[in-house]
């Protein structure tokens, strides 16, 4: 992964269109300011099934694979698209990421600090229904396997 770098989040429409559709600016803002633009190469972990939970990830760029399992006993389960969120989970819960995500191409992804992003989600409902509205997607995409 390369250094992270604070000067382009604004400019990843999956983020501003997508995640913070319709949030304030003083919403925006924090989480953008916030952000660390992460590039990851072709077949690089971004997080990892078991580590412990430190922020969210919004993809926008790239293929990124969700696998359960370790080292060789991977499996893909799903996959995710520009604007989605991943490795979302509530620390106080569940510490621990419950599955990978992996490059399955060069991938731009923007890491959002888990306490700021549950301070905002807390106090908005626009981000509250685009996490919801990224979990239903997930959730059919999961059903759809299930059926083929």
């Amino acid at each position: 992964m390369s250094a992270p770098t604070h000067h382009d989040a604004r400019s990843c429409d999956p983020l501003i269109n997508g995640l913070l559709e319709g949030c304030t600016a003083d919403v925006t803002n924090a989480i953008v300011d916030a952000a660390e633009v992460r590039r990851y190469a072709a077949g690089e972990i971004i997080f990892t099934e078991g580590e412990p939970v430190t922020g969210v990830f919004c993809h926008c760029t790239g293929e990124v694979a969700i696998e359960l399992g370790r080292d060789s006993e991977r499996h893909e389960v799903g996959h995710s698209r520009p604007g989605m969120l991943l490795g979302f989970r509530e620390p106080e819960r569940i510490g621990t990421y419950i599955v990978s995500g992996v490059a399955r191409t060069d991938a731009v992804l923007f890491f959002i600090p888990i306490d700021l992003f549950l301070e905002k989600l807390h106090t908005s409902p626009p981000l509250m229904f685009n996490i919801m509205r990224t979990l239903s997607e997930r959730i059919d995409g999961l059903e759809e396997r299930l059926h083929t």
